[in-house]
């Protein structure tokens, strides 16, 4: 008895090993698909990965932005795949990330946000040492930032990503993009 639990628990973790790889290559021709589609071919490759553990969260961008350097950098697309299991679902939430990588690889910050991006760091930087362990004061912060920058933070959206998902929805009338999920179409 002990041994057929033993190779029952091995056969679901292959099973489970094996369904997330599949999982991530239909994502990847997923992206493939959409990219050619609604952007052209023109985003670039971009890790994406399966997070299952995002919980209310269906899909997120991820990226980096380096005051230091002056950089917004594309970082990867997470998608939930246990609440896209419907292919309009699954192409909305999608295609909404992929807006936001669009955005970060055409909509670059000017020289003179960075500027301005970095005054509001060096006069903040004295208050953000001091309260290192206050983490609503560290989202105000970057919440200035990334304003400054006209990047998205949170549930905002920078005006380049609406316009982007306004432009979608008018062309391609599968499309519903919206600010979020469940939200009005933009």
């Amino acid at each position: 008895m002990a041994i057929q639990m033993g190779l029952l628990k091995i056969i679901n973790k292959l099973k489970f090993i094996f369904n997330r790889e599949s999982e991530l290559e239909y994502v990847q021709r997923k992206f493939d698909e959409y990219n050619k589609l609604y952007f052209n071919g023109e985003l670039p490759s971009i890790p994406l990965k399966i997070d299952n553990t995002l919980g209310d969260v269906w899909g997120r961008f991820e990226s980096l932005t380096d005051i230091r350097e002056n950089t917004w950098t594309p970082v990867q697309i997470l998608l939930n795949m246990q609440n896209l299991r419907e292919e309009t679902v699954l192409r909305n939430v999608f295609v909404h990330e992929m807006v936001h990588y669009w955005d970060c690889v055409n909509n670059q910050p000017t020289k003179e946000q960075w500027e301005e991006a970095n005054k509001i760091k060096n006069r903040f930087y004295p208050v953000l040492l001091e309260n290192a362990g206050n983490k609503f004061i560290w989202i105000g912060f970057w919440q200035t930032i990334h304003s400054v920058l006209d990047l998205h933070f949170e549930d905002d959206h920078s005006p380049k990503f609406k316009e982007k998902c306004h432009e979608l929805n008018e062309k391609f009338l599968e499309l519903h993009l919206s600010e979020q999920i469940g939200g009005p179409r933009l």
